[in-house]
């Protein structure tokens, strides 16, 4: 059984995606302090053939609160144009906005919700099986923090394995997951580049999934996803 934990962003970049595709059971991290200035509501478009950042606005942002304790606010009019704006002549441009629509129905606009969405319904559109859950539903003492808390995870989950992205190298200690029997490994983003609108010549990496799902077919995606490895 292979896990991974991370914290639920709002269409992040493919590395994110390539993570929960190589794993058995994706667990979105939601019951961790919001992180101000982050990437949890806002991610990078390409918009008049430029990076252009979006940003989600929500109600009283705090680093002392958790991330299933913030709310968006209900209007996605602004986020909306600007899709329609970058990508209206994208071959994909419709099935990926009534699948954008889909996600940002909700009753409570919950942001660990709505994000968690952005991964799990991109995974039911590429028709890939897998498990899906929430940090907060799991029984684990505040008391666990960092690593301690991932390990907890992990033991609860009855896992083999635990991946994470490549940057959290300096967060874990691979010894602390071989004294419980857990094998580390951190994945390494290779993803090649792909057709990004008609007349690219300079090819914007690491944008939000939203570029690759407007670009691509999702047999196209799919193999985008299997382009990492896992390192020790």
């Amino acid at each position: 059984m292979k896990i991974s934990i991370m914290q639920p962003y709002f269409f992040p970049y493919i590395g994110y995606y390539q993570l929960a595709y190589s794993v058995d059971e994706f667990i979105f991290f939601d019951d961790v302090n919001f992180i101000k200035k982050g990437y949890i509501n806002r991610n990078e478009i390409l918009l008049n053939k430029e990076r252009f950042r979006f940003n989600l606005p929500i109600h009283g942002i705090s680093q002392f609160k958790k991330i299933n304790e913030h709310f968006y606010i209900e209007d996605f009019r602004k986020f909306k144009n600007h899709l329609t704006l970058a990508y209206r002549d994208a071959p994909f441009f419709m099935p990926v906005m009534s699948m954008i629509e889909e996600i940002l129905q909700s009753e409570k606009f919950n942001v660990a919700e709505i994000n968690s969405k952005t991964l799990i319904y991109v995974f039911q559109y590429l028709k890939i099986p897998r498990l899906f859950s929430f940090s907060s539903d799991l029984d684990i003492s505040d008391s666990y923090s960092g690593e301690d808390r991932i390990i907890e995870i992990c033991k609860l989950k009855k896992c083999s394995s635990y991946h994470n992205a490549a940057g959290g190298r300096n967060l874990y200690k691979k010894e602390s997951f071989s004294k419980n029997n857990i094998d580390i490994g951190f994945m390494k983003n290779e993803t090649e580049n792909y057709m990004q609108g008609n007349s690219r010549f300079i090819f914007e990496k690491n944008l939000s999934m939203l570029d690759v799902l407007m670009w691509c077919p999702p047999q196209k995606i799919v193999e985008l996803l299997k382009q990492y490895k896992i390192e020790s």
